[in-house]
């Protein structure tokens, strides 16, 4: 596994999906983002890691202009959607109403697209079906339908899968990929899991008490084995700087 560890020159020479130039970001007398600054690459899958509370998800909320910076500016590229560790599903509407849910169309056009957008993600036989009988995994499908279903330039990902057993993560992953290599949006995934990080992005941002502690890019070709070194290498990397033993 070859790596390229100056992420931020290698950005600076590419069209932005997403920057964010020296942001910061306070609540009252908390600051939970202080001079971040990041590139990303149209059309690249960046994961943000580090531990709960760095303001990952705060940083993430700002690419989708859910809330603003104190300071320093935020670029983002296109349209935006954005994704939650809950799906966060109308219980009163049905599934493929839930997907439509915002479209300013007429009913037949709304129903149309969400059929398309369902089949994409593999629940086109669900598409009448209530929230309440979808499984995890399959609620998390829904939720990527509802946020394609806007055709975004930039696709927003607040650790989608966190919650999702072992191997409904993986086929998660692997539906990711495939709607990314189709569509070629940007994506930018927030997670804890260190793993999901080297195994799915493009490049790795590693944040730390709101500020970015490493930046680097993997140039390794999918699918990655876990076990090779390279792999090892930059896992240990990342669990070094958030404190974390490598077991």
């Amino acid at each position: 596994m070859n790596v390229a560890v100056s992420h931020a020159a290698l950005a600076q020479s590419l069209t932005p999906g997403l920057s964010a130039t020296d942001v910061r970001k306070t609540f009252g007398e908390r600051t939970v983002l202080e001079g971040v600054n990041l590139s990303v690459q149209r059309g690249e899958i960046v994961a943000i890691v580090g531990e709960s509370g760095c303001g990952k998800s705060t940083l993430l909320r700002l690419f989708a202009g859910l809330d603003t910076a104190t300071s320093g500016k935020v670029s983002v590229d296109g349209k935006v959607s954005i994704a939650f560790q809950d799906s966060r599903l109308l219980p009163w509407l049905k599934v493929w109403e839930n997907v439509a849910f915002g479209l300013r169309l007429l009913q037949a056009e709304r129903k149309k697209q969400a059929l398309a957008v369902l089949e994409e993600v593999g629940l086109g036989k669900l598409w009448d079906a209530w929230p309440a009988t979808l499984s995890g995994g399959e609620g998390q499908r829904v939720a990527l339908a509802r946020a394609l279903i806007h055709h975004p330039a930039v696709l927003l990902l607040d650790e989608p899968f966190g919650a999702l057993d072992a191997l409904t993560r993986i086929r998660m992953h692997a539906l990711m990929l495939n709607l990314w290599r189709k569509h070629g949006f940007t994506v930018a995934l927030v997670t804890h899991d260190v793993d999901e990080a080297l195994t799915l992005a493009d490049s790795v941002v590693v944040l730390g008490e709101g500020k970015v502690l490493d930046q680097f890019t993997i140039e390794a070709q999918r699918p990655r084995n876990r076990l090779d070194p390279g792999f090892g290498r930059l896992r240990e990397r990342v669990l070094g700087l958030l404190g974390v033993p490598a077991l």
